[in-house]
């Protein structure tokens, strides 16, 4: 992996450009009491590999941790494991998954542009869990 040690000052721009590219998740985490515009709530951060053209892309994507069925936490893990999360869910069990990701590029009011994963689509789930 490439270490990147240039600080830019200027509108965040994007490194993976849209479209749908391969990924495979190598990290999910859970992130406790953080402060979100609904109060302090628990988020899970998930760390998406993609391999674009030979380069590797990390992207990664934080979630409220949710089990209502509109949240995108929700709609995420039923994409990555086909099954919906019950009462309680180790989100390490997502690690190891590979697919193929949607990406869109978000603006913000600021000018900074993110990657965002839209959809997860073609899901290889024979390495989940796998640390």
């Amino acid at each position: 992996m490439k270490q990147d040690t240039v600080l830019n000052f200027g509108a965040q721009l994007p490194t993976i450009p849209e479209g749908m590219w391969p990924f495979r998740i190598t990290q999910a985490e859970v992130e406790r009491n953080c402060r979100t515009a609904y109060g302090i709530r628990d988020r899970v951060a998930l760390t998406y590999e993609f391999q674009i053209e030979g380069e590797e892309h990390l992207l990664r994507q934080r979630y409220l941790a949710s089990n209502v069925p509109k949240s995108r936490l929700y709609e995420m893990v039923l994409a990555l494991l086909g099954t919906p999360m019950g009462g309680s869910f180790d989100v390490v069990s997502l690690v190891g998954i590979s697919g193929k990701a949607v990406i869109t590029h978000n603006a913000s009011e600021s000018g900074d542009v993110y990657a965002n994963i839209n959809e997860i689509v073609d899901v290889d789930r024979d390495d989940a869990g796998v640390l």
